[in-house]
């Protein structure tokens, strides 16, 4: 189920899905100097290793290799000449690209990082976004820098940077990375990326991150008991819709906690908003707030929910609109669908008992 906060992000319109257009190509050159892909990395961030070593621009690469520059999704057809042309195996490549969407069940799905997510999930244009201790100590672009839920790096506590200083120096407005660089640790105007100094990522943000990130990298992470069963893109769609729930709702869920509760994620409501050139600094609290949610136990959640239930004051008050949103991310048949559904009849009892005392 694509999540309404991604396409709201862009206006209401979905971003572009780009597909290698050009006609297949017989790739009959060969790199001079081979370059071995690392898990975690991303397709591009390969590819601009590749063209370091061989002292090419990435456009030169990607064109040898018969791929189109502004492609998102990469087939097997384009791995394949990839793989032909960089000397290494297809197989070795399907790890760092995300494959072209397919729907399964009614929804559209990318494969990333060998596991299904929402095709909005992943950026839809040619800038990147780096984190610069990561750089300085290894000049390698993750895989992960790519998804739009993930504002900083876990690993150094730092936010991403997505601009050059240097570039948006004397602009009206900051001039995004772009690929056209012959080294990943530089902009392509020669500023050293690794000494750009980064924003704070605060670590209460980033709970919501290293969850997803460890399920994404097959290492080992404890998950809540309601998250357990569920896969990364499942996760992901409740972690948006449940940090999207208003002010109110949280403080009708949380009576006794609530001054804590905004004390230590704010007062943040609405939707997200994950647009690469501005992205909303709050996004990892506000994911952090929806995973400190989903982690209680079940029957404290439906008690939670039960006061929700319990304090509408009226029939403007959004509780149908909040469950049935949930309700709707949530897998069917889940335990977490099922305390939803059970809140909802409840709530839709006490409306008719209402109805019939007016």
């Amino acid at each position: 189920m694509i999540s309404l906060a991604y396409v709201r992000s862009y206006g209401g319109k979905r971003p572009p899905g780009r597909i290698n257009r050009l006609p297949p190509k017989e790739v009959t050159e060969r790199v001079a100097e081979r370059v071995h892909p690392q898990f975690g990395e991303s397709i591009l961030g390969y590819i601009a290793r590749l063209a370091q070593a061989n002292m090419v621009p990435v456009s030169g690469v990607q064109r040898s290799a018969g791929l189109d520059p502004v492609q998102i999704w990469y087939s097997d057809r384009d791995l394949q000449q990839l793989a032909t042309y960089a000397q290494q195996s297809a197989e070795s490549l399907r790890l760092l690209a995300p494959e072209p969407p397919v729907k399964l069940d009614g929804y559209p799905y990318t494969r990333f990082m060998g596991h299904l997510l929402d095709p909005e999930a992943v950026y839809h244009d040619q800038n990147r976004r780096v984190c610069p201790a990561c750089l300085k100590k290894d000049a390698v672009y993750k895989a992960t820098w790519d998804l739009r839920i993930f504002p900083g790096c876990t690993e150094h506590g730092l936010r991403l940077i997505h601009h050059c200083p240097d570039c948006s120096a004397e602009k009206e407005k900051p001039v995004p990375l772009n690929w056209r660089t012959e080294d990943l640790r530089f902009c392509r105007c020669g500023c050293d990326l690794r000494e750009v100094r980064a924003e704070e990522y605060p670590a209460h943000h980033q709970g919501a991150q290293r969850l997803i990130e460890a399920m994404l990298m097959g290492t080992s992470v404890e998950k809540p008991p309601l998250l357990a069963e569920l896969y990364p893109h499942e996760i992901m769609r409740l972690l948006v819709d449940v940090s999207q729930t208003s002010l109110r709702v949280r403080d009708l869920m949380f009576p006794d906690g609530d001054i804590g509760m905004r004390m230590r994620f704010g007062e943040h409501e609405g939707h997200l908003h994950f647009q690469v050139n501005s992205p909303e600094p709050e996004v990892g609290l506000r994911l952090s707030l929806a995973l400190t949610i989903l982690s209680m136990e079940p029957a404290d959640l439906a008690a939670a929910l039960t006061l929700l239930a319990d304090g509408f004051e009226g029939r403007w008050f959004p509780f149908g609109s909040t469950v049935s949103s949930l309700r709707r991310s949530a897998p069917r048949g889940h335990e977490l669908r099922q305390l939803l559904e059970a809140s909802e009849h409840q709530w839709t009892s006490k409306v008719e008992t209402m109805s019939m005392q007016e």
